[in-house]
This record gives C-alpha cells, structure tokens and sequence, in this order.
C-alpha cells in the first residue's frame, strides 16, 4: 500500500460523506444502539450541538480502540490487567485527530490486547454485529447476534451502527479487515511504519499498524492522511525520505486512476498459492513463501507478545493481587503468577505460553 497519498486525493475529498451524519445523531446512536451492541466500552461527555476545534475534522465523531492510549478516557485494552489504567498523554494519533478538530466520541471494544479474530475476548463482554438488511424490521434487541469480528470489532460496529462517523482501529494479523469485512464498511491497514504507533498499548511490535474504519472509502482518505505523518518519537516510523520516494514511484500510477476512473487495461496478478482452485490462473503471481505466513506469524507475534506483556506483573505495572496466606513467596515468579493468572483471559495466556515456548526452544 502507498506511503503517501498527500495531494493525492483532491477529487475524493471533495466528496467526502464525513459531515452527512452529524454529531447528534452519532450521540442518539450511540444511546439507542450501544447497550444491544457493545461497540463502546466508554463514551465521552460531548454536549449537545457542542461545536469542535476548527480544522479539516471539523464536526467529525471518531471512535478510538480501546488499546490507544487516550488522557481523557480509559484505556483498558478491554483486559482486567489495565481495568483501571488512565493514560497520562495521547497518543500521537489521538493528538493528531484533535488537532484536527475531531471529536472523539468513546473508546471502542475489541478482543483484550488485540489478541482474536472474533471480538469474543473482552471483559466488556462481546461485540454483536449491527449488520442487517436495509429491510428489516426487526428490533436491535430481538435480532440475531453475530460477531463483529475482531481484533477491532467495536471500532467497526460503531462505525456500521452510526455512532460515529470513522473509528481508529489496529491491525496485527487482520484485527481491521476482518471485521470490517465483516460489518460491511471499508477498513483500511496502512503500510507498517507509516501512521504513528507511539502511545499504543503494543501486541507484537514488528506486526502492530494503526489503521482508519469509516463510512466509506472517501471518510478513510481523509482522516489517514491527517495522520499519516512522521513521528520522531515512534522509532518503527518510516523516514520522511522513504516515504518521498515511495510517493514518487507510485506518483504516475495514482494519477491515471480514480474511484470514478474505468480499470480497462489494469492487470491484476492472482498468488496461485491463495487461490489454487477458485480463480483461473489467467494472470498467475508466484509468491513460493505463502504456506509458511500463518506459521510465521504465530511465531513473530507471540513471541513478541510473551516479551511485551511480561511488564504486566500487578508490581510494576497492572492488576495486583495478592498472593493467598501460606502461598510460596520465595520466587518473584510465583508472586507474579497471582495477578497475571487472574488479570489476563483464556487467548490472552495461550499467546503468552506459545511465545514463551517460541522463544526458549532451540
């Protein structure tokens, strides 16, 4: 994907859905609609017809996952360990978006640090899906209950219910298009490095992006290339000068094509390895390594994962619970396993035990 789209996009913005929705019927959403779907798991204090700081997101409601950090809100990565956790900055993205004049209207669900595919691992409980057919009839609170998808599942159920107009989600294996794939709303995973991940809860650091859910693909457009800027103080940021030059390889190809534009004469490459059966090999692409990516993956992200919530021990950082009268207190591990046995859930401690085994196996 691009690293840079700046000046780029004149004819998509203009067309920008953004403000159809206004920010009270996000709230009248938001109220009607959260308690059947779960999408929120805080929602801020936005008076009604409370005007926003001026600037391109102006009158834009955003929702913010759960694992980002925010000053003014919780951030609980929907996990016991950090139930009561209230970051003292923003993080570089939420920093950016008010800069922007955004409003942020909550923080959004999602599986407990980032780690799930369905939205089922939450302490806030479940996401539902808000899909249904435009013809339905059928009460929030009576229909169907299906999954969002996950990680980031309540990023995009609150963008599919209309809480808000775009959500902040991130994506490690998939956690934003799944769900919203799911949801029926575009998602959108940026190149790694490109959206600041400083101030972000991290999963697995070589993996982790922060990515943009809207309405539509014109929404996405425009708030990613508000934050698509270079961070100094995320040392996994790609360079400006990387990003110049990606910019001018791509350059002439972006410009001979449009969302309006006819794709006559694009050629697309199908990886043979993806799609043996389903698709004629007419335009075949070799890719020789796609049957080790699932297990490369398992490998690199709970490897990394087992490093980065080893500070989650109730001493340094997250849930305390003291260790039982007459229990062994002679190993700090021993104390350890106390609070991280009742702080972290089921998928959370099997990622952790696979990336520890990961990295002491020869």
């Amino acid at each position: 994907m691009l690293l840079n789209t700046a000046s780029r996009c004149t004819r998509i913005s203009k067309t920008s859905s953004l403000r159809l929705l206004s920010l009270n019927a996000c709230k009248g959403a938001i109220e009607s609609k959260n308690h059947d779907v779960n999408a929120l798991v805080f929602t801020a204090n936005v008076p009604e017809g409370a005007a926003s700081v001026s600037g391109p997101l102006q009158d834009v409601s955003v929702a913010v996952k759960d694992n980002i950090c925010t000053a003014d809100m919780p951030t609980t990565c929907s996990s016991r360990m950090l139930k009561d956790f209230k970051s003292p900055f923003h993080a570089t993205v939420v920093q950016l978006l008010r800069e922007a004049g955004a409003t942020l209207v909550g923080k959004a669900n999602c599986d407990e640090f980032g780690m799930g595919s369905l939205n089922l691992y939450s302490v806030h409980g479940s996401v539902v899906n808000p899909y249904q057919p435009g013809s339905s009839t059928i009460p929030w609170s009576d229909r169907q209950r299906r999954s969002a998808g996950g990680s980031s599942g309540g990023s995009a159920a609150a963008v599919a219910s209309g809480m808000c107009h775009v959500a902040l989600g991130t994506d490690t294996g998939g956690s934003i298009r799944l769900p919203a794939s799911y949801c029926g709303i575009p998602g959108f995973k940026p190149s790694y490095g490109i959206i600041s991940r400083w101030g972000v809860v991290s999963y697995a650091d070589s993996l982790d992006c922060v990515g943009v859910l809207g309405q539509k693909v014109e929404d996405i457009v425009q708030v990613f290339e508000i934050l698509a800027k270079y961070d100094e103080k995320d040392p996994s940021a790609a360079k400006l000068e990387t990003r110049e030059k990606a910019s001018a390889i791509c350059q002439p190809f972006i410009q001979s094509l449009s969302l309006s534009d006819s794709l006559d004469g694009l050629r697309i490459g199908i990886p043979q390895r993806l799609y043996n059966s389903e698709v004629r090999p007419s335009v075949p692409v070799s890719l020789p390594s796609t049957p080790y990516a699932l297990s490369a993956y398992y490998v690199i992200a709970t490897a990394e994962a087992s490093s980065n919530l080893a500070r989650y021990d109730g001493i340094e950082y997250g849930l305390r619970v003291d260790p039982p009268p007459g229990a062994d207190k002679t190993k700090t591990a021993h104390v350890y396993a106390h609070s991280r046995s009742a702080g972290f859930g089921p998928e959370v401690q099997r990622r952790i035990l696979l990336g520890t085994y990961a990295l002491t196996a020869e």
